[in-house]
């Protein structure tokens, strides 16, 4: 008795460890459902106070009351369904194994038709009368079934598992690639039927085997963890941690399965403390679905946003970046700054006695007196910075993963400019009107980006492997130094004459470094 009591409390105790924020509640707790299917997507109507819910273990469709948390109908269907979507008093479910749309009446709350597609059916949007849906295989074909003629068309082929989402104002369809090394993110026009944008992520190398999901917020395409132009598919702010999987948003908050952060600043608020399936919110109320309890819950509260979510939900709230609050000397002799932030580089301004350092991991721009050793200001961005240069009155710094180099002014200390490159400007140098940058990647080309024209140009030299800059601006020498590989060259190319003016013999693997 003793041992199975012991066997008892220790699996109580290793539930505790993975779930240390769920707390059992009486079954009649309105704020909690306990259903016992598996739950694959859901759409919250906050009209008509309804959630509804798939299970594609269950062939099940549920109607569930947001209010009460309670269960109104169940529709069972004839196949396991794998999407759904809402759009004029309809709900459309794909029922991909056998090719099949049902539409439900979302008043009647019954089956009034059934839709015969060519292929599977794996993930569906609409625009009018033109369904758009995607197979499940994991090389994918796009189609368009027509709601007026019963038929279909393929539209693009072969796409590595597709995710899709719409834009109806501006006739625009997103198809984001996953799981391929080199997944790119497309934007078709529904209007004109054709291609209008193509990513080319990290020199067109594309994204590394991003989640199968795509989301469109009427402002923003939240793909491979980053949020994009609704117009242009290279153009983004940056990522959400690290890449992570974004599987909501609302009108403050970007939600991924494991943490929640904020839509603006990109600054991770804090953690859920277990995964988490599916999360939907109306103007007061948030729902979380976790599909190891097979448990619903929903947190109310007048205002949902940055400051409350975390403790709204008992999350694990993170702690937040170096902030001019927390800066202090704690030796006056030595004049020593204890600091959050990991700096990864900085320059010193003389003149203004100010030291501009950077941190990667905290996405931010940190302003240190260099006499009092007092953080005086924190910059934050939506991307992790590579690299930072001052050139007169002006930082630069390199946010490479968005294909950005901010500009800040030195004296108000606010970012003025973006200049917004054609590849990933890791690491930079200025001369005049020019930033030179070097790409990430390990066979890297060197950019011109002009200052006037706001075009950038490959420099006229061979590919070279992890290039570090240096810049000689009274003589106009750009240096360029490989790393990384047993014959690195040096390079010397003239920003004047535009041309490769000495190379260097070879030198055993160096690091990725250069200074003049």
């Amino acid at each position: 008795m003793l041992r199975k009591l012991r066997i008892v409390l220790l699996i109580f105790s290793i539930f505790l460890t993975f779930f240390p924020h769920i707390q059992a509640t009486a079954a009649t707790n309105v704020n909690q459902l306990s259903i016992g299917s598996y739950l694959t997507k859901w759409v919250l109507d906050d009209p008509s106070k309804t959630l509804y819910a798939k299970s594609s273990d269950d062939k099940k469709l549920f109607f569930i009351n947001s209010s009460s948390l309670t269960i109104d109908k169940t529709l069972t269907l004839g196949g396991a369904p794998t999407d759904i979507i809402k759009s004029d008093g309809n709900l459309y479910v794909a029922i991909d194994s056998l090719k099949q749309i049902i539409v439900v009446d979302l008043t009647k709350k019954v089956i009034t038709q059934t839709l015969k597609t060519t292929s599977d059916p794996y993930q569906i949007v609409k625009e009018g009368d033109m369904i758009y849906y995607t197979e499940k295989n994991l090389w994918c074909s796009i189609y368009a079934y027509n709601l007026q003629t019963n038929l279909d068309q393929i539209i693009k082929a072969q796409l590595s598992e597709p995710a899709l989402a719409i834009n109806t104002d501006n006739h625009i369809l997103y198809i984001g690639e996953s799981q391929s090394m080199g997944s790119k993110l497309i934007y078709y026009s529904t209007k004109d039927n054709k291609v209008i944008g193509t990513s080319n992520y990290n020199n067109d190398y594309g994204f590394r085997n991003p989640s199968r999901s795509i989301l469109f917020d009427g402002v923003s395409v939240y793909y491979a963890g980053r949020d994009f132009s609704p117009n242009n598919p290279n153009r983004f702010n940056g990522n959400f941690g690290n890449d992570d999987n974004v599987i909501y948003v609302n009108s403050n908050l970007v939600f991924t399965n494991w943490s929640i952060y904020n839509k603006d600043s990109h600054v991770k608020l804090g953690e859920y403390g277990y995964y988490l399936d599916l999360i939907a919110s109306s103007q007061n109320s948030i729902f979380i679905y976790n599909s190891q309890l097979r448990q619903i819950k929903r947190y109310n509260s007048n205002q949902i946003n940055s400051s409350n979510i975390i403790s709204l939900i008992s999350g694990i709230a993170k702690n937040q970046s170096q902030s001019t609050a927390l800066s202090r000397q704690i030796n006056d002799k030595t004049r020593q700054l204890k600091i959050q932030s990991k700096l990864t580089k900085w320059v010193l301004d003389e003149p203004t006695q100010i030291l501009y350092g950077i941190s990667t991991d905290d996405k931010s721009l940190l302003f240190i007196n260099s006499q009092t050793l007092n953080l005086e200001k924190v910059i934050n961005f939506a991307c992790n910075p590579t690299d930072i240069i001052k050139d007169n009155g002006k930082l630069y710094v390199a946010l490479d993963d968005a294909n950005q180099i901010a500009v800040i002014d030195m004296a108000s200390r606010t970012k003025v400019d973006t200049l917004y490159t054609t590849s990933d400007p890791y690491l930079i140098a200025k001369d005049g009107d020019k930033i030179y940058y070097a790409e990430r990647d390990q066979w890297c080309d060197v950019f011109a980006y002009n200052l006037q024209t706001n075009i950038d140009q490959i420099l006229p030299i061979s590919t070279q492997y992890e290039p570090a800059l240096a810049i000689n601006t009274d003589n106009h020498i750009l240096y360029i130094g490989e790393s990384g590989l047993s014959d690195s060259h040096l390079i010397y190319y003239s920003t004047t004459d535009n041309k490769v003016i000495g190379t260097s013999n070879w030198f055993p693997s160096p690091r990725r470094s250069i200074s003049f």
